[in-house]
């Protein structure tokens, strides 16, 4: 069976990884010339005694520092497609090399927390893994330089995780042009200005996907910052110290962008969060989901009028305000609307030539309203009666609510709306 990584309690040990793929893989007793058998499923040993290794193969925290006698297990290792020797001693680039060339199937390394920042002077001459798709390289402390060169020898890269690293600028040359990275993770660095993103825009030109989570980013800066994100569909801005709403206006002038993460920037906080997502719908047009959440045609809408509501009083009202306008039109000030706060509406209910004052939630949906109806006041079951939402002061008459999964929030139904019941 699979065990975690044998070693003793001295923290000056280290061990070679075929030793330590011995001690988690194999019995103490077991010798490793055997003959050898790679499913897909769980590692241990055959019934009639064969060694199984994992495809996706994990050696976490087992002090490993180089990579020993790789031809004793060449078939051991073989089939191995996914590898993470992440949180260990290798301080050496070669030793890296010298394990991966074993693996000839390896699409996903993973080599976070290991002292490579200490590796001596590489040889890159003649290196070349082009399998690999995914390549995590988290708190490594790795130069730009480094990360370069090892996307020059595995040029397949396709994901690329960077985070934790220190870095705080990029280096462009047009000779160290990637195409192939789509998503890149550079999350918790020290990148503060956008010039050093912008140049992330061309040394990865078919970037989809942008995580900058916990970096110092100030600003958005530029006439078109998206020039060089011609295919960015998705940005993670969490954590960051923009400071205002023209800065997050920015991301209308990347071409594909459809979705965005902010959470944590602190200047959002002051705005009560159905409000902050409101008002983050309205200033970004371009996009279909915010916060890992889709947004519908309903709720944009509703957050454009409430954008609207929200500056009309403000005597100078960003532009955004004016465009929504001249879509929606000059709207009336709500009543009592208070978007920190209203979570319910009290409806009028007519039935029978009765009426009756209920309230709901304004996230219940049609089919929740007629389903306690049935139940408290029709008792009769839900299907047999239709409901008709009459909007107070409105210029016309009933609608009826045909769309039994939109929420009331979707229907704009407010305190002293009515509903009509009518039976099928």
């Amino acid at each position: 069976m699979e065990k975690n990584c044998s070693v003793p309690g001295d923290a000056l040990y280290k061990q070679n990884f075929v030793t330590a793929l011995n001690s988690k893989y194999s019995c103490d007793d077991a010798p490793m010339s055997v003959e050898i058998h790679i499913p897909k499923s769980a590692p241990g040993r055959t019934d009639l005694g064969e060694l199984i290794v994992p495809e996706h193969l994990a050696l976490n925290y087992c002090h490993i520092n180089e990579a020993g006698p790789m031809t004793d297990i060449a078939d051991i290792v073989m089939n191995v497609s996914e590898l993470d020797i992440s949180m260990n001693l290798i301080s050496q680039w070669n030793e890296v090399f010298q394990i991966i060339s074993f693996l000839p199937k390896i699409h996903f390394l993973n080599v976070s927390n290991n002292p490579l920042n200490l590796s001596n002077e590489v040889d890159w001459t003649g290196k070349m893994f082009i399998g690999i798709k995914q390549l995590i390289l988290n708190a490594l402390r790795i130069s730009w330089g480094a990360i370069t060169n090892l996307l020059l020898v595995m040029p397949q890269v396709k994901e690329l995780h960077l985070s934790f690293n220190e870095i705080s600028s990029t280096e462009v040359c047009l000779d160290q042009i990637f195409p192939s990275v789509t998503s890149l993770c550079i999350s918790g660095n020290n990148i503060s200005d956008w010039e050093n993103v912008d140049k992330l825009g061309i040394i990865f030109p078919h970037l989809t996907s942008l995580v900058l989570l916990g970096n110092p980013l100030t600003e958005i800066t530029g006439e078109n910052p998206g020039a060089h994100f011609s295919f960015l569909r998705s940005i993670n801005l969490g954590d960051t110290k923009l400071s205002t709403w023209s800065h997050l206006e920015k991301l209308t002038n990347f071409p594909c962008m459809a979705e965005v993460k902010v959470l944590g920037i602190l200047f959002l906080e002051n705005y009560e969060e159905k409000l902050r997502r409101f008002l983050l719908i309205s200033y970004l047009p371009n996009i279909s989901r915010l916060n890992g959440s889709d947004i519908t045609s309903a709720e944009r809408e509703d957050a454009e009028r409430a954008f609207i509501r929200h500056y009309m009083n403000i005597q100078d009202p960003p532009a955004r305000f004016h465009e929504l306008v001249a879509v929606h039109g000059h709207l009336d000030p709500l009543v009592d609307v208070d978007l920190s706060a209203t979570d319910s509406v009290m409806v009028q209910v007519h039935y029978k030539n009765r009426s009756h004052l209920h309230r709901f939630s304004i996230y219940a949906t049609a089919l929740d309203v007629k389903k306690s109806l049935a139940k408290d006041l029709i008792k009769r079951p839900h299907q047999t009666f239709n409901i008709y939402h009459h909007d107070v002061g409105a210029p016309y008459g009933n609608s009826v609510m045909n769309f039994l999964h939109r929420t009331l929030l979707n229907y704009r139904v407010k305190d002293g709306d009515e509903f009509y019941v009518e039976m099928k």
